[in-house]
Parts: structure tokens; C-alpha cells; sequence
């Protein structure tokens, strides 16, 4: 049987929120052995749900995802196993309990260090060396190991020790900026992932390159990555426009150089398609989809620079049209023409595309915690052996003995030290070592 790429490789997971959890979730999928080290007696909200035992009430009335994502909006009996979150990029993991707090639990940290080849987390940036597990301490133990590091703004510099969460950093890089309708300020723009999903890619290509070196050299290393610095590589127009001098600022669905371009109402409630028109033959294109009205004739409409004065007018004029037709057949008839155009959808027609539907984008995988459920499949596909689609997310501490008797060999005795100690458990816990 052949191998994936990373067969062989064991990385412990330290991660909290998306971006973290994305990069581990991927060199999972890749082969990796995926270990999450999670604290008992610490509640991650970020990952596992907003609180450990919401209602039932809560659940059902709750309007965020974090908090009512859970499968058919029952908490159960452990909430913190079934939240929507932690189960959208917890596959094919493993999960064992320790408090680093501990110098019993950092002992046995050190220990499992020994035996991995790469760590990554994403916390607050003293974290681990407030515990005394910086890199350096971690390296000592094992030189081979690979550490990478998403610090929010950098681990030295003026923003080394700022904390917080894709959506409040979007607003330091500029991208609130830009993003809403024009002449809105950026307190209203609409929230978004962007910089977690764009680290979670870099982090996981981080790592293998990483990894390459290691398996060339020996060594390994720490790698960094600044989630505000990486984002910054996806605005560049904006960097490149603040060089001169210039504010883009917000210009809703409307682009620089494209025109017309736009989300135009169908037929329907709340029924849209989109449209972008980059070119004189694009724009040719357009036209032809309309079925050649005599307005479209109009010379001004016939250069880019006439098009974006007349932007307001052609606006309307593609709204009259659409407003009469399906979304989907707007992009039927857009793309026949050779149109950039797409129906906006919702979570529900994704689920129901029939493109995604006949790539198996959207496969199953049955869960103890949770049930059968469909989740998105692997992004990447290529002609070698398949990615790894085995195991759902780990219930907490799931897989303790198995890893610490297994993996870490420790005595019965040590086992049962630890479980005393409270570093073992499938429960999360209170400062006195009972079941929230």
C-alpha cells in the first residue's frame, strides 16, 4: 500500500479557534499521526463551544453558530464532543488530557516532545513560556523538533504581545477598510474568517516545508507565522494603492477596473446572481446573454472607461433583466457567453450542488459523539494514494490510554498517579477536580 506524504510524522496539536486547528486538520488529512494535548481544567471557548453546558434553551435560541452548532441543536450529555466548531476541523485526530500546569504534566509533556516531530499552537504568545515550555526548553529535549508558531502579530516588535482573533485583527491589516458599501465606516463592515482560513493553508505549507529540511538535514526548527503579516499578502492591491497615497476604501460589490460589475436581484426572495464583465469582448459576451436589447447598443457602454461612468445606469438596466429570470439560469446564460457569473448561494444549495454532489465534495462520516453527518471533503486531490478520511473528531481524552500506555509507556502505577492528579479525564473539570 503506498504511503501518504507525511506518513509517519506525529504532531502534537496546541491550537484553539480555526486557524490553528486547519493547519493540524490538514497534515492529518496528509498522514500525519495528530495528537491534541487539551487541558481538563481549562475550557476552550474557542473551540469546544462558547460555554461547557449550554441549555437546551440557549441552544434552541441562540442566533451564532458557536453557540447553536450543534447536531439538531441538542447539546448532550458532553457538549464540548458534538459542538459544530470542533467537529468541522477535528477529523482524524487523536485527543489526550494533560495539565501543563503541572510539573508532573509538564514532565510527561517533555516526554511525548521526545517522541514527536513537530508542535504547533496558536496561542496568546507567552503562553507556553509563561508554562516554561518555550521553543529553546522544547529543543533541548528534542533538536529534531519542528515548532511552528502563529502568533498573531510576531513573537518580537510592538504587536508581540497583542491578543485576539481573526475578525478584530482584519480591522488592524486594513481589510475593514474595504470591505461594505461605499461610504460606510469600518465598524459596519460584515465579519469574516478570511484570516484564519488564509493561515490555516500557510501553516500547514509551513510545516511540510519545514519538514523537508528536517528530512534533509536533521534539523528541525521554529518556524513563525504572523497571521496579520500573512493576511497582509491578501490585500495587495491596498498595500500597493496606500504606497501612493491613495484610500481605495469600500466599494461594495463594484471593482477598480471592472464595469459592470455586480450582485443583481432574480426572480425569487432574496434570489441574486454576480456578475463581472473584465473586457470589451467580455462585455460583447454580456449582451448576447441579454438577447441584445437596443439600450446595450448605446457607444458609451463600448469602452471600459465609458462603462464605469455609466455604472449607476448599467446597474439598473442589468437588474431589469435579471430581476425576471432564475439565478441559476442568469449563470447559465452569463457563462454560455463567456461572463464571469455565479449564483449567490446558501449553505442549503450548497449542500444540494450538483457539481459538488458528483465530486463527493460533501462525504459522510459517523461519529459516536455526534451521529452521521456530511462533511466538506479534501480541497486538494492528485494521483497518489488517497487522503485520509478514517476517524471523526475526538471525543476529550478519547484516546488517553492508548497514548499515554502505548505511545508513552508509562507503568500502571504512573497511569494511575496521573488520573489522581487530574490530568485524565473525559470530562472538563473545576479547580477541584469535579465534572463541570
Amino acid at each position: 500500500m503506498r504511503k501518504l506524504p507525511l506518513d509517519g510524522v506525529r504532531v502534537l496539536d496546541m491550537t484553539v479557534a480555526w486557524s490553528g486547528p486547519y493547519v493540524t486538520m490538514l497534515l492529518a488529512d496528509f498522514g500525519a499521526e495528530v495528537i491534541r494535548v487539551e487541558n481538563p481544567r481549562i475550557f476552550p471557548t474557542s473551540t469546544r463551544g462558547v460555554m461547557p453546558r449550554p441549555s437546551a434553551q440557549a441552544v434552541a435560541a441562540a442566533t451564532n453558530l458557536n453557540m447553536s452548532g450543534y447536531p439538531d441543536l441538542d447539546p448532550g450529555e458532553r457538549p464540548w464532543n458534538r459542538s459544530a466548531i470542533f467537529n468541522w476541523h477535528g477529523r482524524n485526530k487523536r485527543s489526550m488530557t494533560l495539565d501543563l500546569r503541572q510539573e508532573h504534566g509538564k514532565e510527561v509533556f517533555l516526554r511525548l516532545i521526545e517522541l514527536s516531530d513537530v508542535l504547533v499552537e496558536n496561542n496568546a504568545p507567552n503562553t507556553l513560556d509563561r508554562l516554561g515550555l518555550g521553543y529553546d526548553r522544547l529543543a533541548e529535549r528534542n533538536p529534531g523538533l519542528v515548532m511552528l508558531r502563529m502568533s498573531s502579530g510576531g513573537l518580537d516588535g510592538p504587536y508581540r504581545d497583542f491578543i485576539g482573533f481573526g475578525s478584530s485583527f482584519e480591522g488592524l491589516v486594513g481589510l475593514r477598510s474595504i470591505r461594505g458599501q461605499p461610504g460606510t465606516p469600518p465598524e459596519a463592515s460584515p465579519m469574516s474568517l478570511h484570516m484564519d482560513a488564509a493561515a490555516g493553508t500557510t501553516g500547514a505549507y509551513a510545516v511540510m516545508l519545514a519538514l523537508r529540511r528536517k528530512r534533509r538535514t536533521g534539523a528541525g526548527g521554529l518556524v513563525e507565522l504572523p497571521q496579520l503579516e500573512n493576511l497582509m499578502h491578501h490585500i495587495g492591491e491596498v498595500v500597493l494603492a496606500a504606497a501612493r497615497g491613495q484610500d481605495i476604501g469600500p466599494l461594495g460589490n463594484r471593482d477598480a477596473q471592472h464595469a459592470p460589475q455586480g450582485v443583481y436581484p432574480c426572480a425569487g426572495q432574496d434570489r441574486w446572481a454576480a456578475i463581472s464583465v473584465g473586457s470589451d469582448d467580455q462585455w460583447d459576451g454580456l449582451r448576447r446573454a441579454m438577447g441584445a436589447p437596443a439600450w446595450a447598443e448605446d457607444p458609451r457602454f463600448g469602452t471600459a472607461s465609458g462603462r464605469m461612468a455609466a455604472h449607476d445606469e448599467l446597474d439598473e438596466r442589468i437588474a431589469s433583466w435579471t430581476g425576471e429570470l432564475d439565478r441559476y439560469e442568469v449563470f447559465q446564460r452569463c457563462q454560455a457567453e463567456g461572463v464571469a457569473a455565479a449564483p449567490v448561494t446558501d449553505e442549503a444549495d450548497l449542500f444540494a450542488d450538483a457539481s459538488l454532489r458528483h465530486r463527493r465534495f460533501f462525504r459522510p462520516m459517523s461519529s459516536p459523539h455526534t451521529g452521521e453527518h456530511e462533511y466538506p471533503a479534501h480541497a486538494v486531490r492528485w494521483s497518489g494514494p488517497p487522503f485520509r478520511w478514517e476517524r471523526a473528531s475526538p471525543g476529550l481524552g478519547e484516546d488517553n490510554d492508548y497514548l499515554y500506555k502505548e505511545v508513552l509507556q508509562v507503568t500502571d502505577e504512573e497511569y494511575e498517579r496521573l488520573r489522581r492528579e487530574g490530568h485524565l479525564s473525559e470530562d472538563y473539570l473545576d479547580a477541584e477536580g469535579r465534572p463541570l
